[in-house]
């Protein structure tokens, strides 16, 4: 065999050995992450109530249905009240987020992209579907923000929202005038 052909196959074989080292690799931690979100499942659980919980709150409040009146260029499945890294894996990285939103029936949406494109989106009807759906770092995320009471929530919403929310009062004030 011709000695250049042997170093360039030797090369590509020792090539070969590294991407399945590293695949394994992979593959023993993703096992590893899924068996520790399985056992935090009880206490995702009982963040996912409280954050469904501060939902009901939320919609409930007079500031937010204020918000939903006079926001009318906002998307309509709902309000974005979370957002950050990936939640329903690892964070994803660079250019990598994700948004939860509030649905008026109380539920929420999920949904993430990677720069500029949409990789994917969900419904999570009820706090089960939240625990099994979204890792405990997403939840505890959540959980705090949530914990910061519906004020909070309102104000970051109107921050997040203002040019939005400008166009709809301006919007129901040329009807009424």
């Amino acid at each position: 065999m011709n000695e250049e052909l042997k170093k360039i196959r030797e090369e590509t074989e020792s090539a070969c050995r590294v991407q399945r080292k590293r695949e394994e690799q992979r593959q023993s931690d993703l096992k590893t992450f899924w068996a520790k979100e399985e056992k935090l499942l009880p206490e995702k659980l009982a963040m996912s109530k409280e954050i469904f919980q501060w939902g009901s709150d939320l919609l409930a409040s007079e500031d937010y249905q204020y918000i939903q009146v006079v926001a009318l260029f906002l998307p309509r499945n709902g309000l974005q009240v979370f957002g950050g890294g990936w939640g329903d894996c690892d964070d994803g990285g660079y250019g990598c987020y994700s948004s939860l939103a509030l649905c008026d029936n109380g539920t929420f949406h999920y949904s993430k992209s990677a720069k500029w494109a949409p990789l994917g989106e969900f419904s999570i009807p009820d706090p089960e579907t939240m625990a099994k759906s979204l890792v405990h770092r997403y939840i505890s995320e959540i959980h705090e923000v949530a914990g910061k009471g519906v004020g909070h929530t309102v104000t970051r919403i109107i921050e997040r929202n203002r040019w939005h929310i400008r166009k709809g009062i301006e919007r129901a004030q040329e009807v009424e005038g």
